[in-house]
């Protein structure tokens, strides 16, 4: 039985699109919460101005803030940084075995 060897590199641009992707896939980003926060931000700033800088309005405030920043650094930053920590050449063995007379492939992660 051969082993066939595949050997690809993603691009940058290809892995940040992906990776991306892959954030809305498992819900951990979704459209709602999006605009979900930016109404929250929309509203919490006027609040505080007009409450004067109360302590609830000011931890609303600060919540959003952080809340933007946490959705930004995972939406912007992270599948940057992933890229440039994993390995850059990727592999996959690929062995066809022959079963009651029909071919049937594998893929074998490496």
């Amino acid at each position: 039985m051969k082993t066939i060897e595949l050997a690809f590199t993603y691009t940058k641009s290809e892995y940040v699109k992906a990776e991306r992707q892959y954030l809305f896939v498992i819900k951990t980003i979704t459209k709602t919460s999006i605009i979900i926060l930016a109404l929250y931000l929309l509203f919490s700033i006027p609040y505080a101005f007009l409450s004067l800088f109360s302590i609830f309005s000011v931890i609303v405030l600060i919540i959003a803030l952080i809340a933007s920043l946490i959705g930004c650094i995972a939406y912007f930053y992270m599948p940057i940084y992933h890229y440039n920590i994993i390995s850059k050449k990727n592999t996959l063995s690929y062995s066809p075995r022959i079963i009651s007379g029909l071919e049937h492939k594998t893929l074998i992660p490496s």
